[in-house]
């Protein structure tokens, strides 16, 4: 193991970290024990047992009494500022992208989804609710609400293992614009967390998205839920002029 001036639990974190990484201990895949990386890395075996400590409070190891050390489930990152498709942002990943339906039809809007997308009463949407996969993994599930005139016909394609942007930019002319979009904490019920495959009552992200054309025009609006301990969202701010700091939840 390379010196550098630096304490020794972290020299063992950092390449352990490296092997992670590097594909040497893959998702699933359980870590020698302490005695063993201890003489394999000539270190005490109190540096090895912080080292791994502290990847498990990092939630890259996960550990399971009297076994051991095992690697966590590789974390998906997002960009939620991008208006860019869970397609790409998967598949850039190195990612297979993947969607099942859950169910699809076209109704009369909620009156909070109606004025979400500034429809008159009486104008129906469609509801599209799809489990997204990231290589066969369950990553979110996503509820999906459209003005049924936006992109007539949409809900009679097949669209399991299709991007939905890509459907309605390609095929229907839509144009993106921007969005406005709110992300917190949540938990799982029993139904979410049997659909994600971990245990009801697990964290997890909730992010809603409202989506607008270029002509600043609402379009969609997205109800997603992230698996907490696979995502990872990623915001880039810059300084500005105006107030910030936290309000009631409102619009301002």
């Amino acid at each position: 193991m390379p010196q550098a001036f630096d304490t020794v639990h972290n020299q063992v974190q950092n390449y352990l970290r490296e092997c992670i990484r590097a594909g040497t201990y893959k998702p699933g895949d359980r870590l020698p024990s302490e005695r063993d990386l201890a003489r394999s890395l000539d270190v005490s075996r109190g540096s090895v047992r912080i080292a791994l400590r502290n990847l498990e409070q990092e939630g890259m190891l996960l550990r399971v009494e009297r076994v051991g050390y095992f690697v966590g489930p590789s974390r998906l990152v997002y960009e939620p500022g991008r208006l860019a498709t869970f397609t790409g942002t998967i598949r850039g990943e190195g990612y297979r992208p993947g969607a099942r339906v859950l169910q699809v039809r076209e109704e009369l809007p909620s009156r909070e989804i109606r004025e979400y997308l500034h429809l008159p009463v009486g104008k129906t949407i469609y509801l599209i609710q799809r489990l997204r996969l990231a290589s066969g993994q369950p990553a979110i599930i996503e509820t999906v609400y459209l003005p049924s005139d936006l992109c007539p016909g949409i809900i009679s394609i097949d669209l399991n293992d299709r991007s939905l942007w890509g459907i309605m930019t390609g095929q229907y002319g839509v144009e993106l614009g921007r969005a406005e979009i709110r992300l917190s904490l949540t938990a799982l019920d029993a139904e979410q967390g049997r659909l994600l495959e971990v245990p009801a009552g697990s964290p997890a992200f909730l992010l809603t998205r409202l989506t607008f054309n270029r002509q600043d025009v609402p379009i969609e609006f997205d109800h997603e839920i992230y698996r907490g301990d696979i995502s990872e969202f990623h915001i880039q701010a810059v300084a500005g002029h105006g107030v910030g700091g936290l309000h009631n939840g409102r619009p301002q």
